[in-house]
C-alpha cells in the first residue's frame, strides 16, 4: 500500500538539511534559544535517524563511520527529559521506520520509492547528513 503523499526527493532533503542546520545551530553559543525547537524533540529525531542509519547497516549498506559519528554526536547532548520516548524513537527507525509520532510515520523502503530512489541512495543521504556532526565535541 502506497504513502497518501510521498514527499519529493528535494523535500527529504530539505527535511535533512532542516535537521543538520538546527545541529549546527544548537551547538553555536549564543544562539537564539527562542528560536530552538524543544531539545526532547531534537533529541527524538536524531534517535530516529541513528536507528535509521542502523537499519541501513543491517541492510548491508555501508553506513557503519555514520552511526558512530551519530551516537558520539548524541552522547555529547543533554539527556531527553523522557528517555522512553527517545527509545521508542530509535526502535522505530530501527525497524526501518521513519518516525514522527504515530500520525506520523512511514517506511524507509516507502519513502525511498516516493523519491525516486533504492533504499540504499536513500540511506546514503542520511550518511551525508551525519558529515555535518563530524567533529562536533
Amino acid at each position: 500500500m502506497k504513502a497518501a503523499s510521498t514527499p519529493s526527493r528535494g523535500a527529504v532533503r530539505a527535511i535533512l538539511l532542516a535537521v543538520t542546520a538546527f545541529a549546527a545551530l544548537s551547538l553555536q553559543p549564543g544562539a537564539a534559544r527562542a528560536q530552538t525547537p524543544d531539545p526532547d524533540a531534537f533529541y527524538q529525531m536524531m534517535s530516529n535517524q541513528l536507528g535509521i542509519l542502523k537499519y541501513c547497516k543491517g541492510k548491508g549498506f555501508p553506513s557503519e563511520k555514520a552511526v558512530a559519528t551519530y551516537e558520539k554526536y548524541m552522547a555529547a547532548m543533554p539527556a531527553p527529559k523522557d528517555a522512553g520516548k527517545a527509545a521508542l524513537y530509535l526502535r522505530k527507525g530501527q525497524e526501518g521506520v521513519i518516525y514522527n509520532g504515530e500520525a506520523s510515520q512511514i517506511r524507509l523502503e516507502q519513502m525511498a520509492e516516493g523519491t525516486s530512489q533504492t533504499p540504499e541512495e536513500f540511506c546514503k543521504s542520511y550518511d551525508e547528513n551525519a558529515k555535518a556532526f563530524e567533529g562536533t565535541p
